[in-house]
């Protein structure tokens, strides 16, 4: 037992700290979800079951728009437009009518939109992970990619301080800690 937590303590710090994030912004993700979905029932008494659906499809439509060459800030504003729209049109068509329904009408029906959202968007883009290239340079640090980010402000200061930090740390595992790790790619 002892010797587990020296293992978790002592030679692994860094892994450490990257369980603690990665926990933390897992933990981010459910609770916005779960924000969401009570502020729609607290408001509105309805049970969106639909919601994750309607991240998937705007994740979908900026994959669409990014394979036809649209640059990422005229993406960004395209997808917000057309997901409200889609979302005004959701409302008026269904959600508009359930609303002094009851509780288990509103479950049914945002469960039904949400199975027709998946199987639509699996007919048009199809089960595999897609990912949009974001053409931004990458940086190496701690075995995982940084992006340095050209729209919210410079990222070389953050992959500096994490080339900094990790050429400071001890290494047990073999990584010379040399500050080739934290090269460009």
């Amino acid at each position: 037992m002892l010797d587990n937590l020296q293992l978790l303590f002592v030679w692994a710090p860094i892994i450490n700290i990257q369980i603690i994030l990665e926990g933390i912004f897992v933990g981010a993700v459910f609770a916005l979800s779960a924000y969401g979905l009570a502020l729609v029932w607290g408001v509105m008494n309805i049970k969106n079951l639909a919601q994750g659906d309607f991240v998937i499809m705007g994740g979908y439509l900026a994959l669409a728009l990014s394979s036809a060459s649209v640059p990422l800030p005229f993406i960004v504003l395209i997808v917000t437009s057309v997901m409200f729209v889609f979302g005004w049109c959701v409302y008026v068509v269904m959600i508009k009518r359930i609303i002094d329904q009851d509780m288990f009408v509103s479950l049914l029906a945002t469960f039904g939109l949400s199975l027709l959202l998946q199987q639509v968007m699996n007919l048009i883009f199809g089960p595999e992970v897609e990912t949009i290239d974001m053409q931004l340079p990458v940086y190496d640090a701690f075995d995982n990619p940084v992006v340095k980010n050209h729209f919210f402000g410079n990222g070389r200061h953050y992959c500096s301080l994490c080339c900094a930090v990790y050429e400071e740390i001890p290494h047990r595992s073999g990584h010379s800690g040399d500050s080739t790790r934290c090269a460009r790619r």
